[in-house]
């Protein structure tokens, strides 16, 4: 084993060597991970989000920055000897093929887990500023990405260390890939604080700024670099060609064109039934009261009691308040009562027609969740007119789980094609509070009951409503529709 064998080499051990250069790509990959993953987590996206994200896309930027060298540097030798493409060993690293193909791999990430692909970018594609500023410090071991000759004076504000680095062949050579390294880290800067932290963006525009920004950068730079790849035999230098793409786009999409073409998709909305669109609240308890009737209960059915039995599913009611209950024969007569006082006791929540049809006008998918069997939830539905602005509705009779699983907002976003980072989940209970936070959703918590309205508060949503139509003025706001902490 030997430490520090030449200039670019950290150790080696028999014929393995680990290279400066694969150590500050490393460090710059961890470094631009950490703060993907902060980002991320403060988006409220979970940590195997971020995990395996990254991991992949680090395995399709070092392949893309290897075939875009090999592509523009000497394609036709690499064709003669393929097996030296894949030779990292030699170096030969180009980062726009990186980004290109890391790119590319997080787009196939978020269509494949149903998740916005842009809400992602902004979150971690600026970072990789800090990675690219600590990978230019690996080309300064290798003595390469350097400019023109300059005079030994030009060095006299630097270390000495970076001076004897940029001496090749006899010649002092202008260090770009200092200038470039940090002005990157600079660009970084403004971004994440000037943008990112005061959460001054709206969807794409991190994305925008980073192209507009390295796309600048790099053209500067590459005017004075002396090692390039040529685009193609011309006299063009492709770094330029590219930097040029990225700064057009990034402008195009920062000024908002690119938001104009392709229209954002619209949340899903996600509502309880009960207490949030139909005021089923006196034909619940009622209902209650009906069949508990006579039993040999394990408390008194105080209005407390009653209001606790709001949101979870008939079953954990009935063993809260019966010993060694028949659920099966409870619950028949439950919903046989509940069927008979329809009429009389289910009416729609105020405001609440008036909310579904403008939502529904302006094209919003609206569906329900509901630890009530659907049978009971059409027949609300079918009395009070609301069926026609409803997509989907689903209890506990066709799906496995009940709220709070997040498994029940999941179901409603794969069957109407949605995103699970772009949902809007309203209830009146804590446990409708905890099924959106659960799923990572938009959450807003609405009652019309006075003793439960600490309860929501508690149960911390991102928002909460006096009103239920207070959702149309909500739906407007340019925000990110998932659950996170400011």
């Amino acid at each position: 084993m030997k430490f520090f064998p030449d200039r670019q080499t950290l150790i080696s051990v028999g014929p393995l060597e680990i290279k400066y250069y694969a150590v500050f790509i490393l460090l710059g990959a961890i470094f631009a991970y950490a703060i993907s993953a902060r980002n991320l987590k403060k988006k409220g996206y979970s940590k195997e989000i971020a995990e395996d994200l990254f991991f992949g896309a680090l395995l399709s930027g070092i392949l893309g920055a290897r075939l875009w060298y090999v592509v523009f540097y000497d394609l036709s030798s690499y064709l003669q000897n393929p097996i030296q493409i894949f030779n990292f060993m030699q170096g030969g690293l180009a980062i726009h093929g990186g980004l290109f193909f890391g790119v590319l791999y997080g787009y196939y990430f978020a269509k494949k887990r149903k998740l916005q692909f842009l809400h992602l970018a902004d979150q971690i594609l600026y970072t990789v500023l800090v990675a690219q500023a600590l990978g230019r410090w690996g080309n300064f071991m290798n003595q390469e990405a350097f400019g023109p000759v300059v005079d030994e004076s030009f060095f006299a504000l630097l270390p000495t260390f970076i001076k004897e680095g940029m001496l090749i062949a006899g010649h002092y050579r202008m260090p770009t890939f200092l200038m470039e390294s940090a002005l990157n880290v600079f660009g970084f800067l403004v971004i994440h604080f000037g943008l990112h932290e005061r959460n001054q963006y709206k969807k794409g525009d991190l994305v925008y700024a980073y192209l507009i920004w390295y796309g600048i950068v790099r053209f500067y730079i590459e005017s004075f670099r002396t090692d390039y790849l040529p685009f193609f035999g011309t006299g063009l230098k492709i770094a330029q060609v590219t930097s040029v793409a990225f700064i057009v786009v990034g402008l195009i999409g920062y000024f908002g064109v690119i938001r104009k073409i392709f229209k954002t998709k619209k949340p899903i909305i996600i509502y309880d039934f009960d207490g949030t669109l139909m005021d089923t609240e006196s034909n619940i308890k009622q209902a209650f009261i009906h069949v508990l009737k006579g039993k040999q209960l394990t408390m008194d059915l105080s209005e407390e009691v009653l209001d606790s039995f709001i949101g979870p599913t008939l079953v954990e009611s009935f063993r809260k308040v019966v010993d060694n209950p028949n659920i099966d024969e409870l619950i028949s007569q439950y919903r046989q009562i509940a069927i008979e006082l329809h009429p009389t006791t289910v009416k729609p929540m105020d405001h609440a027609m008036e909310s579904l049809k403008d939502l529904k006008a302006q094209g919003y998918c609206i569906a329900i969740a509901s630890n009530k069997k659907t049978e009971m939830i059409k027949l609300a539905l079918d009395q009070t007119g609301m069926l026609e602005y409803i997509d989907l509705f689903i209890g506990p009779d066709n799906v496995e789980y009940v709220k709070p699983d997040k498994r029940v907002v999941e179901t409603i976003v794969n069957q109407l094609d949605g995103y699970h980072d772009n949902v809007i989940f309203v209830g009146d209970s804590v446990v409708d509070i905890e099924t959106g936070i659960n799923a990572n959703a938009y959450t807003i918590g609405f009652t019309t009951n006075g003793n439960r309205v600490d309860q929501l508060i508690n149960a911390k949503p991102n928002r909460m409503i006096q009103s239920i139509d207070e959702i149309n003025s909500i739906v407007k706001e340019e925000r990110q529709w998932i659950y996170y902490s400011i």
